[in-house]
């Protein structure tokens, strides 16, 4: 059967005797065809219009209509119009005097002579979700006279949240369903319709055959073809039209008039259509996350393409934003085919903004602070605080400024909780003191600080072998003050070996000092059990602390699906998430200026992970994401990120004190050191232990009682991959892949920039 007889009418001429004699042989071999006969109260209608200014009484206007059918003798006026596919036959006015009576309400809003203009203009239509809402009202007001659709797809049921069709369709193909609906409103349009879709090879023919299109409508999915399409349309001058059905975008791109326009309005650079096979499907998100404009996006679409492929199986579009686009779309079609004055660009009819909402908005719940955090603030300890914590021995040195910097700058480069390098180091009296600096620790997601405090710890075993290298012994004394838990340690330091100085056993380690890394890219290649045997054995030589390894698959693949929760849990958790936003800095240049934080640029995204970590960044989307209870996507982050790893470490102190992580932290940066001294990077994710730490003994403080809940499960579920002995607790979990030259490295704030206080 000729694709034409699905969607195409029959038309018979009652004044010619072959039509009717083809239409009696219809009608006899279909005795079950509904024949209707319109042309009464077609001609009433027309009479009465022609005549606006008389109201005629019913047997006038029968007598009128009567006058005028005698001149037509056998019911030889008008036409039969044959639908298969409703297997109905009915009688319309001619040609001329049908589009007369149709377009009659459109005048003066339309005058006569823009209406017959508007006859003779061909437009192709691309894609057909918001396309057919365009093309049926383009087709309703009869702003031209030929319609091309292309779409290759077939309805289902999902698409009549927004497609005007019935369930008896379900199944037919999108282009011919629009066609027959076209044509059922007007038999007398000229439809053609493309159901492969809109290719390379068919271009030409939709553009050109049979007259060159007018105005070219793209409303197609693929970004192939909305390149190829605007290259064919420039090199013809044809303009091109665009709507989103999202707070009613219009992008209008007129070639005719600046045929050497960059195509999209250069969101897509020079990219060429030709340039997209080579580029996977991923590669081609950035362009069309650059095209469809997440920046102005609606709030509701932006939670939606979060949601995508995990509650949601694509993007959501609704009914009155596709009607909407296509009115809005036919408007500005018919006035730029009336050669309009417009200019190229891209152009919002946004109701929720026309129309706001008025409700009160609900205010956001405060962040909720870490109860008995018992940390201070640096400048508001009392004097006391920073007075001696013991005679200084007399062989201490004093170090000059330009040591005591170079020492400092060296310990620095130590790894701390979210890079917020929460240290002061104050020189005073021939000791240095280690202070926590509470101003840049995050509460909730670190417990107690002992996660600060573990860098904290690091950065001292950065600086014990720092001094070594400088020929240097270092005495440390941990928390030196009880009641002054800030300062967490001093150092001495000799030129000559005192009882209680540190051993030198791991020296060799400062020259990786400024190597090591934290790699956070995802890997395809795991570490190689000789050297994840070279790091156990280095493990064990420390008896206190217990390093775990994790090379089984499948408790790996746990580990991941337990992070992706707890990562899950931090976004749509408002005090979590306030946190997380402080410890991100979200552009290259927040980066450089703050020094301090994750420069996100270090976390190995995919364009549409990085956007949506990105539109993550707003609480009053998040906050939706959580009553939705979705956040799908940001789970899969970690399962991802996790699935090809070969190697877990998890490192646990057997009892939880502010000492034992400080310590903890020294025992994991000489690990770590040892790590990158045999090719091995690590890439912490310590999150999911704090969490712990907090529910067990924190009473899980900010915590919502689903959130205590799902940590309480995960944590059960977590001591059966990495079992700790009553007590214990972890330090640190982090993924073991080999090194690698990564691009970018974290930034230190400078010694100078209050990170080091001389007194004398």
């Amino acid at each position: 059967m000729a694709i034409q007889s699905v969607y195409q009418p029959t038309l018979f001429y009652a004044d010619r005797a072959s039509d009717k004699a083809a239409l009696q042989a219809l009608t006899d071999a279909n005795p079950h065809l509904i024949v209707l006969d319109r042309i009464r109260l077609m001609l009433e209608e027309l009479i009465k219009t022609r005549n606006p200014n008389h109201v005629f009484q019913e047997a006038e206007l029968q007598a009128r209509v009567d006058a005028f059918l005698e001149a037509y003798p056998d019911d030889s006026y008008g036409v039969w119009v044959y639908y298969p596919w409703l297997q109905r036959v009915v009688r319309i006015l001619p040609k001329a005097a049908f589009i007369e009576l149709r377009t009659s309400r459109n005048q003066y809003k339309i005058l006569p002579e823009e209406q017959a203009l508007l006859g003779t203009k061909k437009v192709g239509i691309v894609g057909l979700s918001v396309g057919q809402s365009v093309a049926v009202t383009m087709a309703q007001e009869r702003c031209c006279g030929t319609i091309r659709l292309a779409d290759f797809d077939v309805l289902e049921l999902s698409n009549m949240n927004r497609i005007r069709s019935g369930v008896h369709e379900i199944g037919e193909l999108k282009v011919v369903n629009t066609a027959r609906e076209i044509l059922e409103i007007d038999p007398y349009l000229e439809v053609e319709i493309f159901p492969e879709g809109l290719l390379k090879s068919n271009m030409p023919d939709f553009f050109t055959k049979n007259g060159q299109l007018d105005l070219v409508i793209d409303e197609c999915d693929s970004l192939d073809i909305k390149l190829l399409l605007r290259e064919k349309a420039k090199q013809l001058r044809i303009p091109v039209l665009m709507d989103t059905s999202d707070r009613g975008m219009l992008d209008i791109e007129l070639f005719d008039q600046e045929p050497d326009r960059p195509v999209l309005h250069g969101f897509v650079g020079d990219l060429k259509a030709d340039e997209l096979q080579s580029l996977t499907t991923e590669e081609k998100i950035p362009h069309i996350l650059k095209i469809v404009g997440v920046r102005t996006m609606s709030e509701r679409m932006k939670i939606s393409m979060m949601e995508v492929q995990h509650s949601i199986k694509t993007w959501p579009q609704l009914a009155s934003g596709v009607v909407l686009g296509g009115g809005v779309t036919c408007d500005v079609a018919r006035r730029l085919l009336l050669q309009y004055g417009f200019q190229s660009g891209r152009y919002f009819v946004d109701l929720e903004e026309l129309i706001p909402d008025r409700r009160p908005k609900t205010p956001a719940s405060a962040a909720v602070s870490a109860n008995a955090f018992p940390y201070r603030l640096f400048q508001e300890l009392p004097d006391t605080a920073h007075m001696p914590t013991a005679p200084v021995n007399n062989h201490a040195l004093h170090l000059d400024r330009t040591v005591l910097t170079a020492l400092v700058r060296d310990a620095v480069q130590a790894p701390s909780g979210g890079n917020m390098q929460s240290w002061i180091w104050r020189w005073s009296g021939r000791k240095l003191y280690l202070w926590l600096d509470v101003s840049r620790t995050v509460k909730l997601v670190d417990y107690q600080a002992l996660g600060t405090l573990s860098g904290l710890g690091a950065a001292a075993e950065s600086l014990v072998l720092a001094a070594h290298a400088r020929g240097l012994h270092v005495r440390l004394s941990t928390f030196p003050k009880p009641d002054f838990p800030e300062l967490v340690a001093t150092f001495e330091f000799y030129d000559q070996p005192q009882d209680g100085c540190e051993p030198h056993k791991n020296d060799d380690l400062y020259a990786f000092l400024y190597q090591r890394q934290c790699n956070r890219r995802k890997v395809s290649v795991g570490v190689s059990t000789e050297k994840l045997e070279q790091i156990r054995e280095f493990a064990a030589a420390d008896q206190y602390f217990k390093l775990h390894l994790l090379e089984d698959k499948t408790a790996i693949g746990k580990v991941g699906k337990i992070a992706g929760i707890i990562n899950r849990q931090r976004l749509t958790n408002k005090s979590y998430h306030d946190e997380l936003v402080h410890e991100i800095r979200w552009s290259a240049e927040e980066a450089e200026t703050q020094k301090d934080g994750i420069d996100l640029n270090l976390i190995d995204l995919s364009p549409l992970e990085k956007t949506g970590f990105q539109m993550a960044k707003q609480w009053s989307l998040m906050s939706q994401v959580a009553q939705l209870k979705g956040g799908g996507a940001i789970e899969k982050m970690a399962r991802d990120l996790l699935s090809k790893d070969t190697a877990l470490g998890v490192i646990s102190t057997p009892e939880i004190s502010p000492e034992a992580y400080f310590n903890g932290g020294r025992f994991y940066q000489r690990l770590w050191l040892f790590c990158t001294k045999i090719g091995v990077d690590w890439h912490p994710m310590p999150a999911m232990l704090y969490a712990f730490l907090r529910l067990e003994h924190g009473q899980g403080v900010g915590m919502t009682p689903e959130m205590k809940s799902e940590v309480g499960e995960l944590k059960h579920q977590f001591s059966h991959i990495v079992p700790m002995p009553a007590g214990a607790g972890g330090i640190l979990l982090f993924r073991l892949v080999p090194s690698a030259e990564l691009p970018l490295a974290s930034y230190r704030r400078p010694v100078e920039d209050g990170c080091l206080i001389l007194d004398n």
